[in-house]
């Protein structure tokens, strides 16, 4: 592994992924059958799927379809600078990694603070973005935590 090919600015545009869509849908399938299955009052349980329901709308709007101001739209992570991102609005921000956050081959939830302190969710999976960016990301992302 070439350190120099990973010492490049990286600019990512993320794409809605069906990956992502398809385990929100299944997440919330299980809670929503959790519910129905459930000995309880049969108010409690509309009450619980309606809960189950508005989740799975805001986070389909949110993490796939990419709706909202809080939405990461753009990050750009030049070699010697902070990461930046691009809101849902059209708005640049500089934010630092949150210690939370998710690196893994197979998904990144990269929770980032900006200097407003607001907090920004991107998740990535591998059809998220290209794959050698998404690699770069990564080890970058790995590199800079140590």
């Amino acid at each position: 592994m070439s350190s120099s090919r990973f010492a490049t600015p990286i600019s990512l545009r993320p794409d809605p992924s069906r990956l992502l869509a398809v385990s929100i849908l299944a997440v919330h399938l299980g809670a929503f059958s959790i519910v129905l299955w459930l000995r309880i009052p049969g108010i409690v349980k509309v009450i619980l799927a309606l809960i189950v329901l508005i989740n799975l709308i805001v986070s389909l709007r949110v993490h796939v379809f990419m709706i909202g101001k809080r939405v990461v739209r753009q990050l750009v992570w030049p070699l010697s600078e902070s990461i930046r991102i691009e809101d849902g609005v059209g708005n640049e921000h500089r934010v630092e990694l949150a210690w939370d956050s998710i690196i893994h081959p197979w998904i990144l939830v990269l929770n980032l603070i900006d200097e407003s302190r607001t907090r920004h969710t991107l998740i990535l999976f591998p059809d998220s973005s290209d794959r050698d960016v998404l690699r770069c990301l990564r080890t970058r992302l790995l590199l800079d935590r140590k």
